[in-house]
């Protein structure tokens, strides 16, 4: 049922006769109500009232309230208007009971909505914070298992790391034993191998120096040097004829010859000899004889001096800006006669095919 608030009050109005009345347009509206329920099929209010009532019979067809207006001008009397009224006012009041019944009844639904909404809102608070909650304890606990996982990988790898350690204990007791015996064996097979190693080096070094005596047996008695000097000292000094000195020995020769210059220089005794520290042949007085100090030296490792290669450098002390490399020659003086003699056969290959001794004429 629909809320309405219906007052029908029915007034009575006077007319010209008492045979000519019209109704009021409150009693058209309860009548044109009783209609639309006739036509529906409900039984009217005046019907269920045991009165006589125009809409019981089968009235026209009507389409509007001015069409019932028309149909329906019925003079009413005093009574039935009285009865009508009563009838329509207690329907009013149990109309308005019932209207009210039903804001009650919606006022109360309207409240329980409200209620179950806060309980929802309350019980989608408490599954967010469960949700939240949950959440949170699944990433402690998550992390919790990593880090128990990560302890026992730990604790693995440490029994694995001490298992090793042991095998390497047990290991390394024999091991060492076998490697004091091999470092000990080492060290003696090392030390036999640098005893070798410089006895084959003194060997060496003794049979390159038998070589270069048997090769010195060669060198001429006399040499004749010439060149250009850088002092004038030097050009009075230096060259001319040299006599091999066979009284002359010194371990820096290594056998070498020692040449002596025939004529003094200034009173003094100018000598050709080698020097096997500096591998060079130096021309010396004889203060400084065997020592770093020379007028000329020539850089090269001949047996003795006429076998020089033209290419050795060749260089004199300038005495001021050092050293001014000078062309040289050394040659056996053409007085000397060569003999061929037969000497041992352990010869270089840069040697002569036929050794000779010479002899001065």
């Amino acid at each position: 049922m629909s809320e309405k608030n219906l007052k029908i009050t029915i007034r009575k109005t006077p007319s010209k006769s008492d045979d000519s009345s019209s109704l009021s347009s409150s009693t058209e509206n309860a009548i044109w109500e009783d209609l639309q329920q006739f036509q529906s099929g409900s039984p009217s209010a005046f019907s269920m009232g045991g009165e006589y009532s125009p809409i019981t019979t089968t009235p026209p067809p009507v389409r509007s309230l001015a069409d019932l207006r028309n149909i329906f001008s019925l003079p009413l009397t005093s009574e039935s208007s009285s009865f009508k009224l009563a009838q329509i006012e207690g329907e009013n009041e149990d109309l308005k009971k019932l209207i009210n019944e039903l804001k009650q009844e919606n006022r109360d639904t309207n409240d329980r909505l409200v209620e179950i909404k806060q309980e929802l809102e309350k019980e989608r608070r408490n599954n967010m914070r469960l949700a939240h909650k949950f959440e949170q304890d699944f990433e402690f606990h998550k992390q919790q298992i990593v880090n128990d996982c990560g302890r026992h990988i730990e604790e693995l790898q440490e029994e694995h790391r001490e298992h090793i350690r042991n095998i390497e204990r047990k290991l390394n007791t024999d091991q060492r034993k076998q490697n004091i015996f091999a470092a000990s064996e080492t060290k003696k097979l090392h030390a036999e191998i640098a005893d070798l190693t410089k006895d084959k080096r003194d060997l060496t070094y003794e049979n390159s120096l038998l070589r270069i005596r048997l090769k010195a047996k060669r060198a001429p008695k006399e040499i004749l040097i010439s060149g250009n000097f850088v002092t004038a000292m030097q050009q009075k000094a230096i060259p001319g004829y040299y006599e091999l000195d066979e009284d002359i020995c010194h371990e820096t020769m290594e056998y070498r010859p020692a040449y002596k210059r025939r004529e003094l220089a200034q009173g003094h005794r100018i000598w050709l000899v080698y020097n096997k520290n500096d591998r060079v042949w130096n021309f010396q007085p004889t203060k400084k004889l065997f020592s770093s100090v020379s007028l000329i030296f020539i850089r090269s490792r001949a047996v003795f001096p006429t076998l020089i290669s033209s290419e050795a450098v060749k260089m004199a002390s300038n005495g001021q800006t050092g050293w001014t490399k000078i062309p040289l020659d050394i040659k056996q003086s053409p007085t000397a006669v060569e003999i061929p003699i037969h000497i041992d056969d352990e010869l270089s290959e840069d040697d002569d095919k036929v050794p000779v001794v010479l002899l001065d004429v």
